[in-house]
């Protein structure tokens, strides 16, 4: 009998080795709502493009990733980037990441030279 319960155990824990966790990526523009984006994750370097998504019209994104640490960047024209981190471990497998992006729009330094054109 206690064979039986040590060869479940191994695989269970070679099933909980194994898992991936959900992660749920939500992309919104600041005091306006959700928005679909361009979601990049990076490895925990930032280095390397694990995947790269766009989120749907209501501004979600789930992704199943391998247990690690993750970098993510979240894009839209004419909105700053939203940058993040997320750690996939057995908790998060078990429950699900969620992760929020908000993006704010980008501030326009206005160019006095061109605004102030001299003419002959």
């Amino acid at each position: 009998m206690k064979l039986i319960v040590n060869i479940f155990m191994a695989f269970f824990i070679l099933f909980l080795v194994g898992c991936n966790g959900d992660v749920k990526i939500k992309t919104s523009k600041k005091g306006e709502g959700p928005v679909s984006a361009l979601v990049t994750i990076y490895d925990s370097g930032g280095k390397n493009i694990i995947s790269q998504n766009s989120t749907d019209s209501g501004g979600k994104l789930v992704i199943s990733l391998e247990y690690g640490k993750y970098k993510i960047k979240s894009s839209l024209a004419d909105y700053d980037d939203a940058i993040g981190e997320v750690k996939v471990d057995l908790f998060g497998a078990m429950f699900g990441i969620d992760v929020s992006m908000p993006m704010s729009k980008k501030k326009v330094a206005a160019n006095i030279l061109e605004d102030n054109f001299i003419t002959r």
